[in-house]
């Protein structure tokens, strides 16, 4: 990986936006947001020690190569030129970020290796093509410096007190119109920082979708196709509560306070949790599956837990909903991916940037295990 400035970076994704194609485009665009949180894992847990170990960091390989040739050769950065010896070339990349510290924020100053500069154009809504942008509109696009995800914060828990507490979950059974809820046990759990095992290992439950054609066998407690000859998974595990699970949503509960966003619903564990906090003053849920409502509502209508006259369900798309609502939080926390990619990191990233469309002044955004998308 190589440094280049904002600018340079600006140069590349003109280049990617006018003679990319599609394809292209998002199969570099995702190799390089790994890239980057890769290098802003290591910058946020002080790992690296110098310019040189940021760089590896980047991956052994530029996102930008295909078949042995630089995808970018007319517009990469100064410093993967080589007609300019190494000091020339520092000389002048250490000018251009001397300049654009003098014109932009100390926040644009920080993206300092391309992936990083071409993810911090991204995340601000930057488009893939700037024929139209005027000089002050890009000014204006790179002068929002809002920091509203701290980097070192981590959801990976170990408040085994948690894990006794009593909530109001759905009960075994088959619900309508594909789900599959079933009360589970482990001897023991690898989680975080040990195993976990005993008193301190409790009962959860997990809600399963039933494909098609498939059912649950209450006899013999299987997963079963109506046709054998299906090779494929009856079932797909969908959400649970179990020890991990609880423990991330209690570190995103105790970090929100005021009004609260969340996107997905799931079991309903994290409203209870937020809600059973001081600092929390009232929970939107934002949930696109209305079987899901319907269950996880429905129990709490007989099952009601303090606090829940503060919750509302809001059937809806959570991009719909932070595009159009006039409604404003003091913490979004989203978790909709079903599991840890970082192929996902560009779709989590913007859902990022547009939340912060509601956010109030000096809110926060989490994300559901955005620690742990790592290559």
């Amino acid at each position: 990986m190589q440094w280049c400035s904002l600018a340079e970076g600006a140069g590349v994704l003109i280049f990617m936006g006018t003679n990319f194609s599609s394809a292209h485009f998002e199969q570099t665009r995702i190799r390089i947001e790994s890239a980057a949180r890769s290098i802003r894992k290591l910058r946020s847990l002080g790992v690296c020690s110098s310019d040189s170990q940021f760089s590896c960091a980047g991956g052994s390989e530029c996102p930008f190569i295909k078949d042995g040739q630089c995808s970018i050769s007319p517009v990469r950065p100064l410093n993967c030129r080589n007609d300019l010896s190494p000091s020339l070339r520092g000389a002048f990349s250490t000018k251009l970020r001397q300049e654009e510290v003098k014109l932009l924020p100390d926040a644009a100053a920080d993206a300092m290796l391309l992936p990083e500069v071409l993810s911090y154009l991204w995340q601000r809504g930057a488009p893939t093509k700037f024929h139209n942008m005027t000089p002050q509109s890009w000014q204006a696009l790179l002068a929002d410096n809002s920091r509203f995800i701290d980097l070192a914060w981590q959801d990976a828990g170990a408040d085994y007190a948690l894990l006794s507490r009593a909530l109001s979950l759905p009960a075994e059974g088959d619900y309508h119109p594909d789900f599959t809820v079933l009360k589970q046990h482990r001897a023991d759990h690898e989680l975080y920082d040990g195993r976990i095992a005993g008193d301190l290992m409790p009962t959860f439950f997990s809600l399963y979708k039933r494909r098609l054609g498939s059912s649950f066998d209450w006899t013999t407690r299987q997963f079963q196709w109506c046709d054998q000859r299906d090779e494929g998974m009856p079932y797909t595990m969908w959400m649970s509560d179990d020890p991990q699970e609880r423990l991330m949503m209690w570190e995103a509960a105790k970090r929100c306070r005021g009004r609260v966003l969340c996107g997905g619903l799931g079991l309903g564990v994290f409203p209870q949790l937020a809600l059973s906090l001081p600092q929390v003053e009232a929970v939107h849920i934002i949930e696109m599956d209305q079987g899901i409502i319907d269950l996880t509502t429905g129990v709490w209508q007989r099952q009601p837990w303090p606090g829940s006259d503060r919750c509302q369900v809001i059937h809806d798309r959570i991009e719909d909903y932070l595009a159009k609502t006039n409604e404003t939080y003091d913490t979004v926390y989203i978790d909709t991916w079903d599991a840890i990619y970082h192929e996902y990191l560009p779709h989590i990233n913007h859902l990022a940037n547009s939340s912060q469309r509601v956010l109030k002044d000096g809110g926060e955004i989490l994300l559901w295990a955005y620690s742990m998308a790592e290559d």
